[in-house]
């Protein structure tokens, strides 16, 4: 059978003019009330009135309710996600004490975040992280710092400004003499000294040598099959500082060398050290060892070990530069905290390789004694092109060095410069332990696609339309909530603003401004001297 139609309900048009229409003649028959014969016509007039009158009525709040569910139903709900961008009033809160780290401006005010462990800055080459992060931190923060510089470009522009605390330029290659004056020596031995000729601290000394040669031998990002023979020259080169330095007091890499070359010298230390029960007998047992090896007919074996511990010492040759600015040490690591000094490592760029070996070897012996020292004053890393040189512990220590005072801003062109440096694992770490990151723009697709992931997605309804099977069919509509990322990778690469995260908070978008666009920066800092002795000015755009 065939079904029934349903009944049209009247246009609601029909409905306010019949309801219009009664009105009008309700106000026409009120007389007729006092007619005895016709006195209840406007009294149904009335009673037809009010049932028109309530049916609109609930028409009305019908169509209302209607409404609101349409607009409910087009307002996402946050199923698909609820990322965006930070206010300007949370801004302004995280930054409002102007004393960490500069990250660009916010509606014309700069905006300082402080971090109590590590930073990460991430830009190209020529996308502004020097101008725009680099130099500002150090033409505004007070505090004592580490200093990698690369092109000794850094304490060219700074040094005058930091001159008001002491500063010192390890600078063997002796770059930009007339203008930072002579280097400064420091042996990354000097720990070893230390412990030594302190009785109390003879416990640290086999650890400080097996941390010193792991970052002379150091463990590549994907370790292969020639670790036995990379753990075997670390043993000879924890034997051969060890031995130095209780035997004669002192230690340097130029005598560690020196005693490695030598192999009659090597082998009578070997049998000397035999004798002695100095630390507990581990020296002797380390002797003993590499003595049974050359005994028991493995002498290819133990040339390897000393091929592999000679081939890193090499670059401390009596002969070069580095020899000299590491026979002794002009200062002890720890004024860093007590006097707020700055340190400058300046690299000899046609030498780089041999020198970027010096420059980790430096900060790996300066955080050893930052840790131990007893003073909590905080100090600041500030590692520039920080995957030009490997620290061995870094990794560890952007997850440790807080309780220690020790803040470190890593400096980046790439992401997977880090990965193929400290491998990718580490790249994690990296991402999970710096709690303040400024992205300032990357050439790379999968940077891109980790900045979008990272900014997350917001939810968005989405409206679809449906219109049958033929043309006369009616167009039928369905709303359904969506993922909208933020920006999309093609986006990020596009993007001419900072984006910064910040511990939980949502992510900033932030303008670039560099330290020559600042006041009073740009009048603190000197002229590049790569780009002639004209400093580098633009256009006022912030005064602090």
């Amino acid at each position: 059978m065939p079904s029934k139609e349903e009944k049209k309900e009247p246009h609601p048009l029909t409905t306010i003019l019949c309801f219009a229409g009664l009105v009008y003649i309700s106000v026409l028959a009120y007389p007729m009330r006092y007619d005895p014969d016709f006195y209840f016509i406007p009294y149904c007039l009335w009673l037809g009135t009010a049932f028109i009158g309530l049916e609109i009525l609930g028409k009305i709040l019908k169509y209302a309710l209607r409404f609101r569910r349409q607009i409910q139903v087009r307002k996402a709900k946050g199923n698909k996600g609820t990322a965006h961008w930070a206010g300007a009033r949370l801004i302004r809160r995280l930054s409002k004490r102007k004393t960490g780290l500069f990250c660009g401006v916010s509606h014309g005010k700069g905006v300082f975040l402080p971090f109590e462990t590590s930073a990460m800055v991430l830009a190209g080459s020529g996308a502004g992280k020097t101008v725009g992060t680099v130099i500002p931190e150090l033409l505004h923060n007070p505090l004592g710092m580490l200093v990698t510089d690369l092109k000794g470009s850094l304490a060219c522009i700074t040094a005058r400004h930091r001159r008001k605390n002491k500063t010192y330029f390890l600078n063997p290659g002796e770059l930009f003499k007339d203008s930072l004056g002579p280097s400064a020596r420091f042996n990354p031995l000097t720990s070893l000294i230390k412990n030594w000729s302190e009785p109390t601290r003879h416990k640290h000394l086999v650890a400080d040598a097996k941390k010193l040669a792991l970052q002379l031998v150091k463990e590549p990002a994907a370790p292969g099959e020639n670790s036995f023979f990379r753990e075997g020259s670390r043993k000879l080169l924890v034997f051969s500082m060890l031995y130095l330095v209780t035997q004669f007091g002192t230690v340097t890499l130029s005598q560690t060398l020196s005693l490695l070359r030598d192999i009659d010298r090597l082998e009578a230390a070997f049998y000397a050290a035999q004798a002695t029960s100095v630390l507990s007998g581990d020296l002797s047992g380390m002797a003993k060892d590499l003595t049974r090896k050359i005994e028991n007919g493995d002498s290819r074996q133990f040339e390897s070990f000393r091929e592999g511990a000679l081939q890193v010492l090499e670059p401390y040759s009596a002969s070069g530069v580095l020899a000299a600015a590491t026979e002794h040490s002009d200062f002890d690591m720890e004024e860093l905290k007590t006097g707020k000094v700055t340190v400058y490592i300046i690299c000899d760029p046609t030498q780089q390789d041999t020198f970027a070996e010096w420059i980790a070897l430096v900060t790996e012996a300066a955080s050893s004694e930052l840790i131990r020292s007893a003073d909590r004053t905080p100090v600041v890393f500030l590692l520039d092109e920080a995957t030009n040189f490997k620290i061995a512990s870094l990794p560890k220590l952007l997850t440790s060095v807080r309780e220690f005072g020790i803040r470190i801003i890593v400096v980046l062109q790439e992401l997977e410069q880090w990965a193929h440096v400290y491998g990718r694992e580490s790249l994690e770490t990296l991402l999970s332990q710096t709690e303040l990151k400024i992205f300032h723009g990357t050439g790379s697709q999968k940077a891109r696609e980790l900045i979008s992931k990272m900014l997350g997605s917001s939810s968005l309804r989405e409206e679809s339309y449906s219109t049958g099977r033929n043309l006369f069919s009616p167009v039928s509509s369905t709303v359904s909530e969506v993922a909208k990322p933020i920006l999309t990778p093609e986006q990020v690469g596009q993007f001419s603003r900072s984006i910064v995260f910040y511990r939980n908070n949502p992510p900033m978008q932030l303008d670039k401004v560099g330290y020559h666009e600042v006041t009073p920066w740009r009048s603190q800092a000197q002229a590049n001297p790569y780009f002639g002795k004209k400093k580098y000015k633009g256009r006022v755009k912030l005064r602090l």
